[in-house]
């Protein structure tokens, strides 16, 4: 897997509080965008689906013509896993983000899809979770059990990993 971008996109060089975040899908499933909440300020790039073993960056900033209020919110995901009697089993997270006018940027991750909990859930530093184990299908159609390790730091330029590891069923 290439290593993601991470630079400020240049139509943001004048924005006071701005982020990118890089999502980076080190999985065999696609990562779903769901949802998205802000506290404050507004995408420039909003965040999309992540194809297998591949990464995706967002941004966002202050509103335009805003005195004084950053950009803070969450961003809601799914990944879908194929079971063997044609169903998904999935695991929904979140990812909160905030970049204050004034203040130290902070980051979160939580295990619901719900935007507006993981912005409630931000704090400075490195944020981390484990799932419990999925059963599905790989990418070669063979039954496995699966845990989701999530890492997200925290920065101007925060990047968010999702990596898998099989479990013995």
């Amino acid at each position: 897997m290439a290593r993601p971008d991470t630079s400020t996109p240049e139509k943001l060089s004048d924005k006071p509080r701005k982020f990118t975040m890089t999502l980076v899908n080190e999985t065999q499933w696609t990562i779903q965008f769901q949802s998205s909440y802000f506290n404050s300020g507004r995408f420039e790039d909003a965040p999309t689906n992540v194809k297998p073993f591949n990464s995706m960056q967002f941004s966002g900033c202050d509103k335009d013509n805003s005195i004084m209020t950053g950009v803070s919110g969450g961003t809601a995901f799914r990944i879908l896993i194929p079971t063997a009697n044609n169903d998904y089993a999935h695991h929904d997270f979140s990812v909160g983000f905030s970049a204050p006018y004034g203040g130290a940027y902070k980051t979160s991750v939580v295990r619901e899809a719900n935007a507006e909990r993981a912005y409630d859930a931000i704090k400075e530093g490195t944020t981390s979770l484990s799932s419990g184990v999925l059963n599905g299908l790989d990418e070669d159609g063979k039954e496995v059990g699966v845990k989701f390790e999530l890492v997200a730091e925290s920065g101007e330029h925060t990047t968010c990993t999702i990596t898998q590891q099989l479990v013995q069923r």
